[in-house]
């Protein structure tokens, strides 16, 4: 394993701390946005989150998945309400 994507509750907190565990670890990190949400407790709680991650070279992503030969996009939501990747052997 190699790549760690990361989404959930909260941004500003619990994913974020995650995902620069992730990084710091030697994981290329992505952080899927469109599946997160903050609780923004203090101001501009997601956004100065969101800008710590990206300094720390975590990929910000949607939960949009294309394919590497051009298919088209499948997005997750239409099979749930779950954040996933597709694995291809």
């Amino acid at each position: 394993m190699s790549e760690v994507y990361v989404c959930g509750l909260a941004t500003d907190y619990c994913v974020k701390f995650t995902a620069l565990d992730a990084v710091q670890t030697g994981f290329k990190t992505y952080f899927i946005e469109d599946a997160s949400r903050g609780v923004n407790l203090g101001p501009h709680g997601v956004k100065n989150a969101i800008e710590e991650m990206k300094r720390a070279k975590i990929a910000v992503v949607q939960s949009v998945i294309e394919r590497a030969r051009g298919e088209s996009a499948v997005q997750s939501r239409q099979r749930g309400p779950a954040c996933s990747r597709a694995i291809e052997p």
